[in-house]
């Protein structure tokens, strides 16, 4: 994990002075609900205890300065500088969050030296970017006072989230990393929005994550074909059973009106967004039972149907899951996000921990051609300000 006192004496020696605000949000996975929370159901994610890490101290220079840990780039812009992409580098994510808050009139009077440091791997992505454009809204929403709620920020920062894959983009990251509690789950709606924790005692297991070290590929017409196929069976299942969104019906309902979907694959679609939903309400009795065993099982039977029902697994993550599957000290695994890439999820007993990742290095590398890269984490709190 990244060091607080080793980033303070970073930003130190970057900046000539101590930071006066210090931040830290968490990165995310989602356990169980993938696909399902956008079509009206539920899901459980959880945070983590890796994440990044914003360190900042005003300037009276007019300018913003940001510096990161993990990226060589740096960047020196007068604060008056209107917005727009620079180069694809890191740093316009929190760039574009300083621009959402001085449209709504929040204006620095002087400049801003950001340091910038996470211990997430930063294969996967989406999360590791989004942690960075949470802290610096969460941070900003301080700095400036603006006492925006964490759904208002959400809104204020990244309003088009929920385009491409609905609720589940842009919700799930921010309620997750706003509201995690360490030895909890978040569930949430995704029909009304609301959420709620239950316990999530993992004992003597611990939460791996097994990078694919593959990017996905085609993801985004595939996200978009799959969004339509679901719409699609909603279309067809409406006339009969008056429903908003698929997830108002258990998979029972559904074999029973399979004759209204004309198209195999479209009713595939369907059965994994409700099955998946209904793993969900099972996953809570379970955890709430103590009953990690069973959660475990929950996330196998998901990537299954993730892979043959929802069709966005991959070799890879289909490799590592398997291998986990017949692995002593592994009881549960799953891709983790939307699939093709990336990383799968594993509940791996903390003391096989060190054997699971050399073994898992072979294997994968053996059937794959290159080894893949393993994380340790735990179950960890929400955004917060680290010396408050």
């Amino acid at each position: 994990m990244a060091n607080i006192a080793t980033a303070g004496v970073e930003f130190n020696r970057l900046f000539n002075k101590q930071p006066v605000k210090d931040y830290f949000c968490p990165g995310w996975v989602n356990l169980l609900g993938e696909h399902a929370v956008q079509n009206g159901g539920f899901s459980i994610s959880c945070a983590i205890s890796m994440g990044t890490y914003l360190l900042l101290a005003p300037n009276d220079d007019g300018v913003l300065r940001f510096r990161s840990a993990n990226f060589e780039e740096t960047l020196d812009i007068p604060i008056d500088a209107p917005h727009q992409e620079i180069n694809g580098l890191w740093y316009n994510r929190p760039l574009a969050v300083l621009s959402s808050f001085s449209a709504k009139g929040h204006q620095l009077t002087g400049g801003l030296d950001m340091l910038y440091v996470s211990d997430l791997p930063f294969f996967i992505g989406e999360v590791s970017a989004s942690s960075m454009e949470i802290v610096t809204a969460f941070g900003l929403n301080e700095l400036f006072s603006t006492n925006y709620s964490k759904m208002e920020l959400m809104n204020l920062v990244c309003p088009s989230k929920q385009d491409l894959v609905g609720f589940n983009a842009g919700t799930i990251a921010w309620f997750t990393a706003s509201h995690g509690i360490k030895g909890t789950a978040v569930v949430i709606n995704g029909q009304t929005g609301a959420y709620s924790h239950v316990p999530l005692n993992l004992g003597e297991y611990g939460l791996a994550i097994i990078s694919s070290v593959r990017q996905r590929s085609r993801s985004e017409l595939v996200y978009k074909e799959r969004i339509a196929d679901c719409n699609t069976a909603l279309t067809c299942l409406q006339p009969e059973l008056g429903i908003d969104n698929l997830c108002q019906v258990d998979a029972a309902t559904l074999h029973r009106h399979k004759y209204l979907i004309a198209d195999d694959a479209i009713f595939k679609r369907a059965l994994h967004v409700i099955e998946e939903n209904d793993r969900v309400k099972a996953a809570q009795r379970f955890l709430l039972q103590g009953d990690i065993s069973a959660f475990g099982e929950l996330m196998y039977q998901s990537h299954q149907s993730l892979k043959n029902l929802y069709g966005v697994s991959s070799v890879e993550l289909d490799t590592i899951t398997e291998y986990s599957s017949f692995y002593k000290g592994v009881i549960g695994a799953r891709m983790a996000g939307y699939g093709f890439g990336y990383s799968v999820i594993a509940l791996v007993k903390t003391e096989a921990f060190a054997r699971f990742k050399e073994d898992m290095i072979s294997y994968y590398t053996d059937l794959i051609g290159y080894p893949p890269t393993i994380y340790q984490t735990s179950v960890g709190n929400g955004i917060g300000e680290l010396n408050s």
